[in-house]
């Protein structure tokens, strides 16, 4: 019964965060987008859900690995410390969304598995915490300068009508090298917890597993639909946020962060560590707002956003380390 009891909440989350990265995620990859809707807004949603389900067959699942298996491990005594650890960081990044502020599902995560698994009693892998840390806090920091050196360097150049044929096929291969860079890293934590699911079921075989790309592929695309749900639900409050309400952008300015975001993210993907698209998207838009003139950002909007992400780690961690305590101490551990 207990094991049913597992798979069931293993399932559950797994929706939930799917759902929820839509809330947080689809309304930032889509910002600009609904902001400059060059092409019919529907092909861009095309576009993402068309990334989510082939970005993990075509370039592999490292990522996912990375967050399934690489913090405490996955082994069946420790799936009951991965649902903890997920649900909490469910909790508080849904609280952040619906207050309007997206935040970095990869640090609540992050923070959520590393409490559970202390709270359990468990070690936790600390190169590989650190390294993710580490690269998750320059994602920010490295696009606002990247975004900033990129709209210096648009200012040598004569204006461009915003829908002249140049900003639209910038800005939709723009778009799609965001998207890319989404599904084969940040967009993997949904994987991650759905591998984990899956393998709970009996007869299950693994989800990650090379040889099973039939099976990736349903799972992608089943993520992906909960994905789409959750970020319709929610893409003109979330997207308003990053959009038209983080910084006066200029179409330069706009495409110039989506280039800086997929960038930072891609090359994070190579090391296999997870990062916050909404961390290196926010961080591209306010250094390339800021590069025309410091007025240009809204400086409150920025310190709300980025006092959600400082409250997200910290809070997924000591909420999962509580649970996780409670958790052991009554089923009488030592």
């Amino acid at each position: 019964m207990q094991g049913v009891l597992l798979c069931a909440g293993l399932l559950a989350v797994a929706v939930a965060l799917a759902v929820i990265s839509g809330i947080n995620d689809g309304g930032v990859l889509l910002a600009p987008a609904v902001r400059y809707p060059v092409v019919p807004v529907g092909w861009f949603v095309a576009v993402l859900c068309l990334a989510l389900v082939s970005g993990p067959l075509l370039l592999g699942v490292s990522v996912a690995r990375t967050l399934e298996s690489g913090i405490f491990g996955g082994q069946d005594d420790t799936r009951s410390v991965f649902l903890i650890g997920v649900a909490v960081a469910l909790v508080v990044v849904l609280g952040l969304s619906r207050g309007g502020l997206p935040t970095s599902l990869t640090l609540a995560l992050v923070g959520g598995l590393s409490g559970a698994a202390w709270g359990s009693g468990l070690g936790v892998a600390g190169g590989t915490v650190g390294k993710v840390l580490l690269i998750g806090a320059a994602a920010p920091t490295v696009g606002m300068l990247a975004g900033w050196l990129v709209g210096q360097l648009s200012r040598m150049r004569p204006a461009e009508r915003r829908r002249t044929g140049t900003f639209r096929a910038l800005h939709v291969t723009a778009f799609s090298l965001q998207c890319l860079a989404y599904a084969i890293n940040d967009g993997q934590k949904m994987l991650a917890v759905a591998a984990v699911a899956v393998a709970a079921l009996p007869g299950a075989v693994a989800v990650l597993d090379s040889g099973n790309p039939g099976m990736l592929a349903a799972v992608s695309g089943t993520l992906m639909l909960l994905f789409c749900l959750g970020m319709l639900s929610s893409v003109r409050a979330v997207s308003g946020r990053i959009a038209s309400g983080l910084a006066v952008l200029r179409p330069v300015d706009a495409i110039s962060a989506q280039f800086v975001a997929a960038a930072s993210v891609l090359a994070s993907s190579a090391a296999g560590a997870p990062v916050s698209m909404t961390q290196a998207l926010a961080g591209g838009v306010v250094g390339a707002a800021g590069s025309k003139g410091m007025r240009r950002v809204r400086w409150d909007a920025a310190a709300r956003i980025a006092g959600a992400w400082l409250v997200t780690l910290p809070a997924s961690g000591t909420g999962a380390f509580a649970v996780a305590a409670l958790v052991r101490y009554a089923g009488g551990a030592p």
